[in-house]
């Protein structure tokens, strides 16, 4: 799958969603709009990513079962809370109040999992050069490189091991040769590695980094599209905010089950706000890709 409009759309406008979701998503502790929160992130994942996120998505509802299941017994040495047993486990009493707090925990984890996945396919390292690097230049460079570390490595260390094993070092003549091969794949991959930040560090000071304002290798110009669809973005963003602070975006479950409901005109204006914030991006994929079939179709 190319990259769509949202994608494509000054860094300000793609970093100021993802955080808007990502925080509503953690102060709106109600079953709906968590609900709503995993469907947008689970939409959009699958339209960035196409058949390739089934397995992930799939994945993700054995997690779901077993973070709901163990929320219980992580719970603070306290006594039961609610009054509706289920079963006992391990010596401790699992009441239906505590499974459905823990099913509302796992879903607001698994909506942040997907939300940063999202983040990291759109928030490309340039993006996030481009937006920060006027303000923090050595702050946003180092967490860069940071963050392409680990890959980077693991890329590197296949490669390394590869290598050993074609000429006949793969280390399996027992557990010491494995061992001394393993060694020798660290030694091998720390050298690399080591080497990479001389040759780096003697890039950058040949040419002049830090001597004058940075520039960037691709422009990103704010466009009235972009001003447009941020502004869409904050209005949708104020009135779930708005619901929320009025207490329609509310539930308890200890010690009794209590969900706010959604039955006034800012309540429902709150859900439907939240839930187009949530599928922007989809939508605007979608109606993207639909456009490009039909001119497509026309040539």
């Amino acid at each position: 799958m190319g990259t769509d409009r949202f994608s494509s759309a000054h860094p300000a406008v793609s970093f100021g969603y993802f955080m808007a979701v990502i925080l509503l998503s953690v102060m709106l502790l109600h079953p709906v709009y968590l609900l709503l929160s995993l469907a947008g992130a689970a939409a959009y994942l699958l339209a960035l990513q196409g058949r390739r996120a089934v397995p992930l998505l799939l994945g993700m509802v054995p997690l779901f079962l077993v973070i709901t299941t163990l929320s219980p017994l992580l719970n603070p040495l306290k006594d039961p809370q609610g009054g509706h047993v289920v079963c006992t486990l391990f010596g401790r009493y699992i009441t239906w109040e505590l499974l459905c707090n823990g099913a509302m925990l796992s879903a607001m984890f698994l909506a942040m999992v997907l939300w940063f996945l999202c983040y990291s396919h759109v928030m490309t390292g340039d993006k996030f050069t481009t937006l920060f690097a006027p303000l923090l230049p050595s702050l946003s460079l180092l967490l860069v490189m940071v963050l392409r570390l680990v890959p980077a490595y693991g890329r590197k260390a296949k490669q390394i091991v590869t290598a050993r094993q074609c000429i006949g070092l793969g280390g399996s003549g027992g557990k010491g040769q494995a061992l001394r091969g393993a060694m020798a794949n660290l030694s091998a991959l720390t050298a690399w590695a080591l080497e990479g930040a001389i040759v780096t560090a003697d890039s950058m000071r040949s040419r002049g980094y830090g001597a004058a304002r940075r520039t960037s290798f691709r422009l990103y110009r704010f466009s009235l599209s972009d001003g447009l669809l941020l502004a869409l973005m904050a209005a949708l963003a104020a009135v779930t905010a708005a619901a929320a602070a009025a207490g329609y975006a509310r539930a308890e479950f200890v010690p009794a089950v209590y969900i706010a409901g959604s039955n006034t005109p800012l309540g429902a204006a709150g859900l439907i706000a939240w839930a187009i914030l949530l599928l922007l991006p989809t939508i605007l994929h979608l109606w993207e890709d639909m456009t490009w079939r039909i001119l497509r179709s026309k040539i």
